[in-house]
């Protein structure tokens, strides 16, 4: 388990991550404030900001082995 350290941006975690867990599965899970722009840091695409009485959002962001992302927002 990696820890989100706050204190760092969207942008410094996402490349932890990549770094860290290159080829695996990842679950980010967060907050309302957190989670959009993680997803859209490691997906390299914009995301819309998620209201925090919003509970029913999952993003999927695949990472290509020849870099290339994609990003889909569901709802459950």
């Amino acid at each position: 388990m990696t820890t989100y350290d706050a204190q760092s941006t969207a942008s410094e975690f996402a490349s932890q991550l990549r770094a860290n867990h290159r080829g695996g599965t990842i679950l980010v899970v967060g907050h309302s404030n957190t989670v959009p722009d993680i997803a859209a840091a490691l997906s390299q695409r914009a995301t819309e900001p998620m209201p925090e009485e919003t509970f029913d959002r999952l993003y999927r962001v695949t990472l290509a082995a020849d870099g290339t992302t994609t990003l889909i927002v569901d709802r459950y």
